[in-house]
């Protein structure tokens, strides 16, 4: 383990994370990473850590547990900032699942040259959205352990130079039985404790997060009624148009709608 800003890292995983950020920094590109594993497993300890070592200002302000204001949050987010966004327990059932792909895909719309660090936590690398794990996450980190005792460890896929995009390869012929084992990770590593950030603080905004996405049926709601607002502002960037529409989960009808509020209003 390497000391870092006050944390002690792998060593290797240190090595490639000072690859990526000077990479995004100094180029008109953004970094797209997942970590995954069951609960309990430490992945939001490993992701905060990240979080620190990209991000001289991460805080507990850079987290999100809502789908919608994880949007928002990218909207705003400048050069450098590392953003993450914690599954935290709302992908227990379809509806919510499919909830998160669709945000998964308009982020990847919304970030392109802004220069970010993109973070998901979530169960599963299987679970999200195809295109994301085919042809846009930069870097896995799957955590894993034998028992609830056994936390702090973890296996790193990516593509390195002149080798098979490992991440691709994983999720072709993983995803049928959820299997980690194939083909063989860039990397095995440990991570430490430390949290980062205020874990009491965390766990209440967490709890509130979840609440609050539950509370609003936004798992439950038509696709026509969610993420009107920022469906808006990305139609006035040109980022949400009538050609692309259908990809981003709304139809082609609805695409309309939004098209004709918006002229209402002015």
């Amino acid at each position: 383990m390497v000391k870092y800003k006050d944390v002690y890292y792998d060593k290797y995983l240190l090595d490639n994370l000072g690859g990526f950020k000077k990479a995004v920094l100094n180029k008109n590109t953004s970094f797209v990473m997942v970590i995954d594993g069951r609960s309990g497993m430490g992945k939001t300890t490993l992701a905060n850590q990240l979080g620190h070592f990209f991000d001289d200002n991460y805080c507990l302000e850079k987290i999100y547990w809502e789908p919608r204001k994880f949007l928002e949050g990218l909207e705003k987010a400048k050069k450098g900032d590392f953003i993450l966004f914690d599954e935290a327990m709302i992908l227990s059932s379809r509806s919510a699942m499919s909830e998160v792909n669709r945000m998964v895909v308009m982020a990847m719309s919304m970030i392109r040259s802004k220069q970010l660090f993109i973070c998901f936590c979530v169960n599963s690398i299987f679970d999200l959205d195809r295109n994301l794990a085919l042809s846009r996450a930069d870097f896995l980190l799957h955590v894993y352990g034998d028992n609830l005792g056994d936390r702090g460890n973890f296996t790193a896929f990516f593509r390195a130079r002149g080798d098979i995009d490992r991440i691709k390869s994983l999720y072709l012929r993983g995803k049928k039985y959820y299997s980690y084992s194939q083909p063989r990770a860039n990397f095995f590593g440990s991570f430490g404790k430390r949290f980062i950030v205020d874990e009491g603080e965390y766990e209440r905004r967490k709890q509130e997060g979840v609440n609050s996405f539950l509370s609003k049926g936004e798992i439950l709601g038509k696709r026509e009624r969610k993420y009107r607002d920022i469906c808006k502002k990305m139609i006035k960037t040109n980022l949400l148009t009538r050609a692309n529409c259908e990809d981003m989960g709304l139809i082609k009808k609805t695409y309309h709608d939004l098209k004709s509020e918006m002229e209402d209003e002015d």
